[in-house]
Order: C-alpha cells, then sequence, then structure tokens
C-alpha cells in the first residue's frame, strides 16, 4: 500500500507486510485515529495498520483459519464505538472490538 499526500505527486510511505502476498481488496482510515487504517486481502487476513507506532508491520493481523477459502472483501470502522466490521466473499460479516487504540495527533512536516 502506498501513503500518498494530496498536495505532492509522489507517495510519502509504502507499507507492506513482509509476507503478504494476495491481493488487497479494500481499506479505510479510522474515523477516530488519523494515523490507524485496515484493510483486509483474497486470502482472508485483516490488518489494522498504526503510523504512528509503526510503518513495517501491521500492530493487529488476523489470518484465515487454515484450510479455509475465505477472502476479504471490504472493511468498516464504527462511527460511534471502536468496531471494525469485515465483509467476506460468502456475503458474511465478522465483527471485532479493538482496544488500546488511543487516538494520537499526527503533524505532517514539510
Amino acid at each position: 500500500m502506498k501513503i500518498w499526500n494530496s498536495k505532492q505527486m509522489y507517495s510519502v510511505m509504502t507499507c507492506h507486510s513482509i509476507n503478504l502476498t494476495h491481493q488487497i481488496n479494500d481499506v479505510e482510515w479510522s474515523p477516530f485515529t488519523s494515523s490507524i487504517f485496515g484493510c483486509v486481502t483474497d486470502n482472508g487476513r485483516i490488518e489494522i495498520w498504526d503510523l504512528a507506532r509503526q510503518s513495517v508491520d501491521p500492530i493487529i493481523e488476523i489470518k484465515a483459519q487454515e484450510g479455509t477459502s475465505i477472502s476479504r472483501k471490504s472493511i468498516k470502522f464504527s462511527r460511534s464505538s471502536q468496531v471494525v466490521a469485515v465483509g467476506d466473499n460468502d456475503f458474511g460479516i465478522d465483527i471485532f472490538r479493538m482496544f488500546n487504540l488511543e487516538h494520537v495527533q499526527v503533524n505532517i512536516k514539510s
């Protein structure tokens, strides 16, 4: 994933899990914290990233059960609580509560 600043014509950061080889299907920024975003992949993985903590690996990584053919298709952060919903290729929805993801003020340095 590449992070872009709309005022610049090049990416300012690249985030890539070392062992991620499948397509990313959806990405969404947290409505509560400007440095947190989540993504879902074709092999069923869910990743939550916090750029204020680290950009090398996600701070939360949930893999699909071994032997399943689940493909995660969408991710949505709740606007009213610390919850994320994830949809899959079988029209199933999983809800996850997140803990210890405090709001951090982030400033872009020029």
